[in-house]
């Protein structure tokens, strides 16, 4: 099945259409701070407060895969506010984008108002794709927890 396109193929000598349920998709890529110093002790544990600190997405019309729009914003980090080092030089974001950056609630409000311009809530017709589940599965979930608000469904 080709999920890429609206249009009739034929598997042995019967034709199906392709019907693609979502009119677009939304790919989020977050970038986070992480417990990223080996020598520290606890090195790796899952508790570790990371927190988003960029959050991209890029919507794009499943019927001819055209980008429609682009969405990036920082974010400014609570918990842990100063970078390391090696988030620094992994995401190319400086100190000064985080600190001038509003706290996630604010943010996922303007997502959620950008994304409206395409689709309404509860944007059933949008289909939201990661490069795995730590974007969505732990690290969204975190910072709705920590923020004190439901987690996006």
């Amino acid at each position: 099945m080709n999920i890429r396109s609206r249009e009739i193929t034929v598997i042995n000598n019967i034709f199906i259409k392709v019907i693609q349920p979502y009119k677009y998709y939304c790919i989020i890529d977050f970038e986070a701070t992480n417990d990223s110093d080996p020598f520290r002790p606890g090195y790796g544990r899952s508790d570790y407060p990371s927190e988003i600190i960029q959050f991209p997405a890029v919507l794009i019309d499943s019927s001819n895969n055209s980008i429609v729009a682009e969405f990036n914003r920082y974010v400014r980090p609570s918990r842990n506010p100063i970078l390391t080092n090696h988030i620094l030089t992994l995401t190319h974001i400086s100190q000064e984008q985080v600190n001038n950056a509003d706290r996630f609630i604010v943010v996922l409000r303007e997502f959620e108002d950008w994304l409206s311009n395409y689709s309404q809530k509860p944007f059933d017709n949008v289909c939201f794709v990661t490069d795995g589940q730590y974007d969505f599965g732990r690290i969204l979930e975190k910072e709705c927890y920590a923020s004190n608000i439901s987690k996006p469904s």
